[in-house]
Formats: structure tokens, C-alpha cells, sequence
């Protein structure tokens, strides 16, 4: 069943991306919120060192009334202590300095770092919170006992780190909902497409399936209507014409068989076979529908002796499929070209099948991608016969290609396709007689044995 991408839900490859989108999205702003943080208590952690030494300086005048000024600069109330911690001056208000006191009495706040490093802590002061830092002052001043270090208590709002950090991160988490929006739009649009090139292809494939199919089943038909005549005449039946009927719903078989090996692994099913038998069956198959197309073939199968352990009916969909390509490449006649080749090497035996068109040829932007699936330079053509036949090739040990042509070749134009398959010099004996088929009037031009 084909989908309607309008209607689709859920696509696949939106739901990737969005997923996707979204890990990062929150990756991106939990690491915005550490390092924001982390900014934020750096900055914090050097205010309150300055200010620990602008106190401490000489010459400071360390007064409740100058504390307040200080407040007003960094936004946080200060307080002075001195090495015993009592407080000296600060810039809390009565009551709040009262309950300073008591909590430092208390041990309720933290004590100033021996090595000088400043300590950020939250810390609640009677009925308020709190983010208190503590440093040491330095040593000398004339507002402390001479010699001793006091410490220097600046009482920020509660919330600081995590107000800071939250407007620091905001922005970036606005721009992850918005990169997250606009993933999800594009994945639907990509899945959008996907589904109509998908869609197409097989709209495509249905067509040409159809196209495919309505040929042989209308000379079948025919044939069939002409027997059954002459019989209810009881005219002789030719015997040709029911072989014909055979060789054709044969070559739907094969169509078919092809079809269904477009998106499965392939298997395969392996019994020593002649080579050149299963080439001289499948051109049997469709020497009567060459003809018609005004084909000539030119058949020179050198390998009788090549015996491989092969699925016969898989290579001869390779074969199918590489004449048939070769046929529609003359639309208006010409000469396909067969020829076979044993080989021994070091390497092992190999069997050669070379077929050859007269007609255009492939254009050298597009062999590339003659292998693809659903790919074509025919308007109507499947475009799966060569990646099903390559695909074969491979499960069996061989390969297909594109082959330049050879030098001193008398085919000066259009495309030589070379298939490319182990034999065993030892099967030898153990192939069946090829099935050959009676062959349709025609011209058909062979030489070598088959």
C-alpha cells in the first residue's frame, strides 16, 4: 500500500531528528548552566577578595557610614570583622546587624580560610537567606589589632548564583527551542519528500510492471485463442505456438522472481550448472520477441565446457535482464552482441559473459549510478534489473560491470555490460543437459558451441 504523505504521521525521520535535536538542546544548556555558574562564582569569589583588600588597606576609613558606600557599589551588604570576630564596622541595618552577631557567636557562619581563599557558602541570618563569601583581610591595619588578620563578610541575595545563571542561560535555551522547532520542521519536510520519492518509484515500478506484463500476456492470449480454434476445427495444433506460450508466461515467471528479489537478501539455490546452457535458454526465451523489435543476435558462446555451482534460474535473470537493457537500447533494430569466455588463472576459474548494444551508449555522468536501485536512463524503465543482477552477481562469487570496450573491438559505439562468474573445471560431469527451447523464426546469427 502506497503512502499519502499528507496524511502520514509520526514520520521517521522527524522523530530522529527531533530526538536528536532535543539531547543536544539539553546537553547544550545543562553545560550553559555549569559554566555560567562557574562564571558567576568566579566573579563573585573576586569581588569579595577586592573588597577584602580595599578594606584592609591603609588608610581606609573602616565606619559603618563607609561600608554602606561599599554596599551601594557591589550590591551586598558588608560587614568587618576582626581576629577575634566581633564585628568592627558593617553596613547592615540594627536588626540585622544583631542577628549577624548572634549567628557569628553562634558559629553559624563560615570561618575565614587560613590559606586566604574565599569561601562562598549560603547561609540563613535570622529570618533571612543568604549567599555569604568570607575573606581574609590583610594584616596591619589600624582599624584591627595591630598584626592580626580580621575578615571581611559580603551577604549577597540568596538567589544570586542561580538568577545570574538563569539569565545567562536563557538566551541559549531559547535558541535550543528554536534550532529544536526548526529541526522538526525539517525533518517533516525531509520525510515528506522521502515518502513521494518513495511513492513515485513505485508508482514508476507499478507502470513499467504493467508495461512489462501486458506484452507477453497478450501474445499469450492470442496464441491461446488461435490453438483453441484450430482445435474446436480440429485443425493440427502447432506444437511451436504451445512452446511459445511456455517461453512466455517463463519469461514472467522470471520478471516476477526478479521483482521479489528487489528488497530481500538474496538466496540462493545451487546445483552445478552448464553456463553457457543457462545463455542459450534465456536467448531461446526471447529470440521470438527480438525479433519482433527487428534484434539481431550475435551469439558466440566459446564456453561449453564452464560448469559452475549456480542457481540457474538467477543467472539466467541476469541474462534476461542484460538483453533485454541491450534490446531497448536499439529501439529502432540493431545487433546485440553475446559473447562467453572461460578462464583458468592462478587466481582460479573464471567464466566470462560479454553482451554489447549498438545503441547510444551511457553517458559518463551517469555510469556511476547505473547500479543504483530505482535508477533508469530508459523513461519507462524499472530501474532495478542491474542492481537485482549485480546483486546476484555478488551472492554467486562474481560481479557485473560496465566494461570499456576491448581494443581492436568492431563495436565502435553503445554499452558492453561484462558478467563475471566462478566455475569449477571438476562439475565438469555433474551439469544436466541445458533445456533449449525451439527458437522463433528470426535471424539469429551464432557461432561457437552452446
Amino acid at each position: 500500500m502506497l503512502d499519502d504523505p499528507s496524511t502520514a504521521r509520526s514520520p521517521r525521520i522527524a522523530r530522529l531528528l527531533l530526538a536528536s535535536t532535543i539531547v543536544v538542546a539539553l546537553g547544550t544548556a545543562a553545560l550553559s548552566v555549569h559554566l555560567v555558574s562557574g562564571a558567576v562564582e568566579e566573579r563573585v569569589q573576586t569581588e569579595i577578595a577586592q573588597t577584602a583588600n580595599l578594606l584592609g588597606g591603609s588608610g581606609f576609613p573602616l565606619a559603618d557610614a563607609s561600608l554602606q558606600r561599599v554596599a551601594g557599589f557591589v550590591g551586598a551588604e558588608v560587614v568587618a570583622t576582626d581576629a577575634d570576630r566581633r564585628v568592627v564596622a558593617a553596613s547592615l541595618r540594627e536588626d540585622a546587624r544583631a542577628d549577624f552577631e548572634a549567628a557569628l557567636r553562634l558559629e553559624a557562619l563560615p570561618a575565614p580560610s587560613p590559606d586566604g581563599k574565599v569561601k562562598v557558602v549560603p547561609v540563613t541570618i535570622g529570618p533571612f537567606r543568604y549567599t555569604v563569601g568570607v575573606a581574609t583581610t590583610p594584616a596591619g591595619r589600624r582599624a584591627l589589632r595591630p598584626g592580626q588578620a580580621g575578615a571581611v563578610y559580603v551577604l549577597y541575595d540568596a538567589n544570586l548564583l542561580a538568577g545570574a545563571s538563569r539569565r545567562a542561560w536563557l538566551p541559549v535555551s531559547v535558541m535550543a527551542a528554536l534550532a529544536t522547532v526548526l529541526a522538526a520542521l525539517l525533518g517533516i519536510a525531509g520525510e515528506r519528500r522521502v515518502l513521494n520519492a518513495r511513492n513515485g518509484a513505485l508508482l514508476r515500478l507499478l507502470a513499467a510492471v504493467a508495461h512489462e506484463v501486458r506484452n507477453p500476456l497478450g501474445a499469450i492470449r492470442a496464441i491461446a485463442r488461435t490453438q483453441a480454434r484450430a482445435a474446436a476445427r480440429r485443425d493440427a495444433v502447432d506444437p511451436s505456438k504451445l512452446e511459445l506460450i511456455a517461453a512466455e508466461t517463463e519469461r514472467l515467471a522470471l520478471l516476477v522472481d526478479g521483482l521479489k528479489n528487489v528488497g530481500r537478501p538474496v538466496q540462493t539455490v545451487r546445483a552445478p550448472i552448464s553456463l553457457d546452457g543457462a545463455v542459450r535458454a534465456t536467448l531461446d526465451l526471447v529470440g521470438h520477441l527480438l525479433s519482433h523489435r527487428r534484434v539481431v543476435l550475435d551469439v558466440d558462446l566459446g564456453a561449453a565446457a564452464a560448469v559452475g555451482l549456480a542457481d540457474a534460474t538467477q543467472v539466467r535473470q541476469v541474462v534476461l535482464n542484460l538483453v533485454t537493457n541491450a534490446a531497448d537500447a536499439q529501439p529502432r533494430g540493431g545487433t546485440i552482441h553475446v559473447t562467453t569466455r572461460a578462464l583458468q588463472t592462478a587466481q582460479g576459474a573464471t567464466w566470462h559473459l560479454v553482451v554489447e548494444d549498438e545503441g547510444p551508449g551511457v553517458a559518463a555522468p551517469l555510469q556511476g549510478r547505473l547500479f543504483e536501485p530505482f535508477f533508469s536512463t530508459k523513461a519507462k524503465g524499472l530501474g532495478v534489473g542491474l542492481y537485482l543482477s549485480r546483486r546476484l552477481a555478488h551472492a554467486h562469487g562474481g560481479d557485473l560491470a560496465l566494461a570499456a570496450p576491448p581494443q581492436g573491438s568492431t563495436v565502435s559505439r553503445g554499452a558492453r555490460f561484462e558478467l563475471t562468474l566462478p566455475w569449477s573445471p571438476e562439475l565438469a560431469d555433474s551439469a544436466p543437459a541445458p533445456v533449449t527451447l525451439p527458437r522463433p523464426s528470426g535471424r539469429l546469427s551464432v557461432t561457437g558451441d552452446a
